[in-house]
């Protein structure tokens, strides 16, 4: 059950970074204009599509684990989120990329 589960929240991921790049797409926002950076909708997506995948892959991978807030739960957490958190910190360069494509 937990596998099938497991299987619907990655697939939902997948979905939702297809669907949030389409829209993207199609209200052309890889154009960038003159507002400030905070309201172009590529900056917005530069944050949101990491941290929102950041929670569903976490979901994934923590759940069976139970909570410890101990050492032993600290690296119990770094090595059950690698992915989770690799794809958290993919927000700060593409942050960077997109606060270059707009300052040109």
């Amino acid at each position: 059950m937990n596998l099938t589960i497991n299987h619907c929240i990655v697939l939902f991921n997948i979905l939702f970074v297809v669907v949030y790049m389409s829209y993207l797409f199609k209200i052309k926002a890889f154009k960038m204009n003159a507002e400030p950076l905070t309201h172009q909708p590529l900056f917005k997506a530069a944050l949101t599509i990491p941290i929102i995948s950041f929670f569903l892959l976490g979901f994934v991978a923590w759940n069976g684990h139970d909570f410890q807030i101990d050492t032993e739960g600290f690296n119990n957490f770094l090595n059950i989120s690698k992915l989770p958190l690799a794809v958290l910190s993919l927000s700060i360069p593409l942050g960077v990329v997109v606060n270059n494509i707009h300052r040109t």
